[in-house]
This record gives structure tokens, sequence and C-alpha cells, in this order.
């Protein structure tokens, strides 16, 4: 390929995906609304409904061997607040059992056979979350404080819904948005899982967490991206009072219908419509085809450009040439030295633009 064109292309791209990015916002792609960041620990997530404050957090036993005690002894003195403010998204009250929380190295039982792209885990069963700070960090987990705030939350979620059981999705959403709030990074995978078939459908996004690292990361911004969309439609306090419902028996779907006011389904179709309209565009914004058409446009665009600044030096010669005939005839108006009456010497002089200097 030729340099030139080759240079062309490369403006091609960053035109196309600045574009893409731009139009995403605009026309509200799930997730790339807002603020660079929204604050963390909930961010829309942290002004529920007045339900009260807890009477207490659930206490903490943290273990860790003497490489990870000073990060255990940092989190063990900065949770009792975060806890509350985690507690209260969910709508628990109470402090209930402790909660152990394992710093474990890549030798640690509790390390051994778990996936490289898996940072930590949660067992709701036994009240314990566990954190592999060697693994820290690592998507959604921007540190360790984010990933013990991540894991937290899916033992206070649990116990919240009474062990009833939540969709993948939520459970994960809910989590990705207490922990740490919205970012930039997770709009962008928001956007460009539309290039890479990302999941168009909430049964889709549910398989997705079983899938490889890439689906797994795309599966974490979209359900933060789904959860984000359903608490700004329906209310920061959605959250709390279905996991009540859900305590007390209710299916998920039918806990979520009780309190929304329209189903599930019904709710998640403003953000799927919305998220297929850029999994349908996105391939074709970012195939050859449109890349080389950007390329065409470029170099009109360049055509246009080029001709504008040559009538815009046209037209400054010429006014020159007009202030400098003008200039000539100012000695005459102003002076009456004879030298200066006598005008006929300039008879012969031409506007040469090869013996002229502007």
């Amino acid at each position: 390929m030729h340099p030139g064109n080759r240079s062309a292309l490369g403006v091609a791209v960053a035109v196309v995906c600045a574009l893409a990015l731009a139009l995403a916002i605009a026309i509200g792609v799930p997730g790339t609304r807002g603020p660079e960041r929204t604050q963390g620990l909930g961010g829309d997530l942290s002004a529920p409904e007045a339900t009260g404050t807890p009477s207490a957090t659930p206490r903490l036993l943290f273990e860790a061997p003497p490489r990870y005690q000073s990060a255990a002894e940092r989190l063990e003195r900065t949770a009792p607040a975060r806890l509350g403010t985690l507690m209260d998204l969910v709508g628990l009250r109470s402090a209930g059992a402790p909660i152990q929380v394992v710093l474990a190295a890549e030798t640690h039982p509790l390390a051994r056979g778990v996936p490289a792209g898996i940072a930590g885990y949660a067992v709701a069963s036994r009240d314990l979350a566990v954190l592999l700070p060697e693994r820290v960090p690592h998507y959604p987990y921007d540190s360790l404080d984010v990933l013990f705030l991540h894991e937290v939350m899916h033992l206070l979620a649990a116990r919240a819904a009474g062990d009833g059981g939540l969709p993948r999705w939520f459970d994960e959403g809910l989590a990705l948005l207490a922990s740490r709030g919205w970012s930039l990074g997770d709009r962008s995978r928001v956007v460009l899982g539309a290039v890479s078939g990302a999941p168009g459908s909430t049964a889709e996004l549910e398989a997705a967490f079983y899938g490889g690292a890439p689906e797994v990361a795309t599966a974490y911004a979209l359900s933060g991206a789904l959860v984000h969309h359903l608490v700004r439609r329906h209310g920061p306090g959605l959250v709390p009072a279905t996991l009540e419902r859900v305590a007390a028996g209710e299916a998920f779907d039918d806990a979520f219908a009780s309190v929304a006011g329209v189903s599930l389904w019904e709710a998640q179709a403003g953000f799927w419509s919305r998220y297929r309209l850029w999994y349908r565009w996105m391939p074709f914004l970012t195939s050859g085809a449109a890349l080389w058409a950007a390329v065409t446009a470029l170099a009109v665009l360049a055509g246009v450009r080029r001709r504008q600044r040559d009538a815009a030096i046209r037209r400054r010669w010429e006014e020159e040439e007009q202030a400098a005939a003008a200039a000539v005839a100012i000695p005459v108006a102003r002076f009456d030295d004879a030298a200066f009456k006598d005008t006929a010497r300039f008879d012969d002089v031409t506007h040469d633009p090869r013996e002229t200097v502007h």
C-alpha cells in the first residue's frame, strides 16, 4: 500500500472511531451517558429511599499471610464505614453473621484451581470472601479495595435476598456499581462489545459469564450497564425493595415487577433495543467499506479546503495590489513637491509577480 494511502487509512480509522464514540453518547447507548466516573460505593445506587440506618455492620475476620498483612489491616480500618453504605443499598438492617475475608496467595488452597481470570470470589453459604491480590488490577477491579467491596457486596445481597437466588447479571451488575461506580472504561467495553458480537439479550448475557475471558469481561460491563439503566429508570429504591420480596419467597422476576410496576422484560426492552442498534451498526462502521468511504470523504474535503485556501490567497493578492496602487497616489495628494507630482515616471511599471515581493 502506498504510504499516503496508509496515512489516509489511519486518519479514517481515527475519524470513524471518534464518530462512533460520539454517536454512542448522542443516541444513548446503554452505559455511555453521565460523567467519566460516577461516585463509588454505588454511583446512582448511593441514595436509596430512606429505610433507616443499619444498627451495626457485620464483623470482619481477616486472614492474610505476612506479605498481605498491611493490606488486610488497611481494609479492616476502612471497612466499617463502607459496609454501612453497602448494607443500605440492599436494605439490610442487622449485622448478621461475621464475614471471613481471606487474602490468599497463589499457593493457598482457596486459590488452587481458580481460573486465572478470576481475582476473587464469594461463598454466601460460608460467609466467605476470597481475595487473590496477585491478580489485581484485573477488570473490573481497579484495586484491592474495589475487589473487597465487590465480593462483600455479593454476600450482603445474598443475605438481603434470603438466599432466594438472584440472576447472575443482576448480582454482578449490582456488585460492580456498588464497589466502584461507572467508568469510561466500562462504557468503552459496552460500545466495543457490539463489534465483537456481544450478548444481545438477558439470556445471552447470563450465559456469557461462563464463556472465555473476553466474553466474561464484556458480560461484567453489560451487567453494570443494565443495572445502571434499571435503577435510573425506576429509582434507587428498586434494589432493596426487590431483594426484600425475594427474601419473602417471590421469584426475582415477580418481585421486580411488583416493585417497578412493569415486567422485567418490559423494563429491559429499552436497554436492549438501543444496544441492538449498535450491535447492527458498529460492525459496518468499522468495516473496510466504511473506512474507505471515510478516506474518500476526507479526500473530497481536502480538495474543497485547498480550493478555499487558493481563493483566499487570490483575494489577498488583489487586496494588496489595490493597496499598492492607492499608495502610489497618496504622495501626490499629501505633498506639493514637484518630484511627487511627476507620476509619469511610473507609467512603465507593471505588476509582474516575478519582479515584485509582497
